[in-house]
C-alpha cells in the first residue's frame, strides 16, 4: 500500500472508532430525556388530580410516588 492509501484507512478508522464511542454518550442523552418526559406527564396528571381533589390528596397518592420512583 502506498502512504496515501495507508492515511486514507487510517482516517477511515479514527471516523469509525470515535463515531462508535460517542453513541453510549447519545443513548443516555436521549434516555435522560425520555425519563424527564415521563416526569412531565406524571407531574401535569398529578396537578389535574390535585385540582379534582384539592382536600383529598390520597386519591392522587399513586403520582406522587411514581414521580418519586423516576
Amino acid at each position: 500500500m502506498t502512504r496515501m492509501q495507508l492515511t486514507g484507512v487510517a482516517v477511515i478508522f479514527l471516523v469509525v472508532v470515535i463515531s462508535a464511542c460517542s453513541n453510549p454518550h447519545k443513548r443516555a442523552a436521549k434516555a435522560s430525556a425520555s425519563v424527564d418526559e415521563k416526569k412531565a406527564m406524571i407531574l401535569d396528571d398529578y396537578r389535574k388530580c390535585m385540582r379534582k381533589y384539592p382536600d383529598d390528596a390520597r386519591q392522587c397518592e399513586s403520582y406522587r410516588k411514581a414521580l418519586d420512583s423516576l
